[in-house]
């Protein structure tokens, strides 16, 4: 995987994505960007399924506890926030691994 590499590991809570990233980010020399709508506020790690200090240690992460539950934070400012954070990682030349849930991933296109 080349350092200018993006991929995205998207899916419900508890399908298993933040594992996934984490071994892949250990492997590949990568760092995750979480694209979790939840994930971003403060306070908020048991019921956002955050990953925990441990797994922090683990492989860098990006795009977690920026702003307090009472606080508001529109899409397109989040977007800016994730372009950023995806610009920095690529400038240390690691690949990007996009991870998250919660409502920011597309719809399958396999029928339920």
């Amino acid at each position: 995987m080349s350092a200018a590499s993006l991929v995205a590991i998207v899916g419900p809570t508890a399908a298993g994505k933040t594992e996934l990233a984490v071994w892949l980010g250990e492997r590949l020399g990568a760092e995750i960007v979480s694209v979790d709508s939840r994930q971003v506020y403060r306070r908020l790690d048991v019921r956002t399924a955050k990953p925990d200090a441990a797994t922090l240690a683990r492989v860098r992460h990006h795009l977690l506890d920026l702003i307090d539950p009472e606080e508001r934070l529109d899409a397109s400012r989040y977007a800016e926030l994730g372009r950023v954070a995806i610009a920095e990682v690529q400038r240390r030349r690691r690949a990007v691994l996009l991870c998250g849930g919660g409502g920011l991933f597309p719809p399958s296109p396999y029928p339920r």
